[in-house]
């Protein structure tokens, strides 16, 4: 008889730790700023929120705010400056 069909399969157990959020937008009024992002579409759900301030791109080394579960912050009376921000969830596997 002829050979039968054949298929490769790869089971993979997938990473609980969040992936990044994605849209990440800021906006400001004044010295307030407002950031808003939506939330991760990869690993389990975020429990919380971290938004990290540097002064340069990958530094968290001016604010480390935690934020909790919500999906924006709002931060008022910002200093003159330029400022880079990052938002990482994490839940109970880690930080994404």
């Amino acid at each position: 008889s002829l050979p039968s069909p054949e298929v490769s399969v790869s089971v993979v157990t997938p990473n609980p730790r969040p992936g990044a959020p994605t849209g990440l937008t800021a906006s400001f009024s004044g010295r307030t700023i407002s950031i808003a992002w939506t939330a991760p579409t990869t690993g389990e759900p975020v429990t919380n929120y971290v938004l990290e301030v540097g002064s340069a791109p990958g530094l968290a080394n001016l604010v480390v705010v935690p934020v909790g579960p919500g999906l924006s912050f709002v931060a008022p009376g910002v200093p003159d400056g330029t400022y880079w921000l990052r938002v990482r969830g994490s839940n109970a596997a880690g930080t994404g």
